[in-house]
């Protein structure tokens, strides 16, 4: 059962340069024979946008969105694997590929091939901020950050607990970068480019075919080599080409 409720205050709907949105979501999940999931899951994402002046002949607007979702297990069956958060990509964390953040598996369906499996958790947040600037001809410049978190907090949510904060501090992760926006007769068309520091995730997988931690690495888009060095100065870089706006 999925409750929602809405309330957009915007000017437009794109380009805003004022207003807000939010939007909530609440889905239930009650188990109608023996085996059946039982859970909860609350969804949000929230964005507010203000003009921003400089000697009133700039215009830029300051862009922020809180997204988020928080899956509850109410049975014992445990959670469905794609009710999980994932976090990644052109709308959500651009620091990553489509649903990357985070710990990940590795399988071989075929000797010699490697499919990767996200692990996914129980508590995804994003908190984005995006300064645009409008130029002419349709073109929007814009500089962001993205600041995220994917965690497993566990089966109840205490957050008196230490351990809660210590999981959600650990599995942070944020990127910066600089964007372009071009208002085109079908929408419109983003072009972003994020860098971020490496992490866990970047080093190998939770789990391998051979039960080892010391697999092989997964291969990111844009990697220009297989393994990784931690130890590295150079940034990760990410870019995306997408239709719509990211906040």
């Amino acid at each position: 059962i999925d409750t929602a409720l809405t309330v957009d205050r915007r000017e437009v709907r794109v380009s805003t340069e004022r207003g807000n949105f939010i939007t909530t979501t609440l889905r239930m999940a009650f188990p109608l024979q023996t085996g059946d999931y039982a859970f909860g899951a609350l969804s949000g994402d929230w964005r507010l946008f203000r003009p921003v002046r400089v000697r009133d002949q700039v215009p830029m607007t300051l862009a922020t969105r809180i997204h988020g979702k928080l899956l509850v297990d109410l049975g014992d069956a445990g959670l469905p694997y794609p009710e999980l958060a994932f976090l990644g990509g052109a709308p959500s964390m651009r620091g990553y590929p489509t649903r990357s953040m985070g710990p990940y598996r590795t399988y071989q369906p075929v000797e010699g091939t490697y499919r990767y499996v996200p692990v996914g958790g129980t508590l995804g947040l994003v908190l984005s901020e995006e300064l645009r600037y409008y130029g002419g001809y349709g073109v929007t410049w814009a500089v962001f950050g993205d600041v995220a978190t994917l965690a497993n907090p566990g089966r109840t949510v205490d957050i008196r607990d230490d351990t809660f904060w210590d999981d959600i501090t650990d599995s942070a992760r944020f990127a910066v970068g600089v964007g372009a926006r071009y208002q085109s007769s079908i929408g419109p068309l983003r072009l972003d480019f994020a860098m971020r520091p490496y992490a866990d995730e970047d080093c190998g997988p939770v789990e391998s075919p051979l039960a080892c931690y010391q697999a092989t690495p997964i291969q990111r888009r844009l990697d220009a080599v297989r393994f990784i060095d931690r130890s590295s100065s150079l940034p990760a870089f990410m870019i995306f080409f997408a239709f719509g706006e990211a906040i």
